[in-house]
């Protein structure tokens, strides 16, 4: 059975197919006979009439994307995994440029200050 959320997206493809000879593809849940849910691909193809064959003829070939959506699944916790790391190593860093900072402004040893002006332009890199 087809899920409640993907009737609009199959019903467009299939009203697609009805405009000219093209291919549609629609990803949909199809919910099984233990009521979990599946995602899975459909390419849907008007049949051209041909000798034999019915006009408006719609062919559906169906891929399982199960194992697609856990890879996007993946892809997401790691993108947030690297937004996460980032903010947490740009924080403390952003502190420690401040702190070089303020103890530049304040000292006069010309070889402090070219110590300190080296770790902050390699800070700020």
């Amino acid at each position: 059975l087809v899920t409640e959320g993907s009737h609009g997206g199959l019903r467009a493809a299939i009203e697609a197919c009805g405009s000219g000879p093209s291919s549609n593809a629609v990803e949909i849940s199809l919910r099984g006979a233990g009521g979990d849910c599946q995602p899975v691909q459909m390419l849907l193809t008007l049949v051209v009439q041909l000798a034999g064959t019915l006009p408006g003829t719609i062919t559906a070939i169906g891929q399982d994307l199960t194992e697609v959506a856990a890879m996007r699944a993946m892809q997401e916790r790691k993108a947030q995994f690297t937004a996460v790391l980032g903010h947490e190593l740009r924080s403390p860093l952003h502190g420690i440029i401040g702190l070089i900072g303020a103890v530049l402004d304040g000292t006069s040893n010309p070889a402090q200050k070219r110590k300190l002006a080296m770790a902050k332009g390699c800070a700020v890199r």
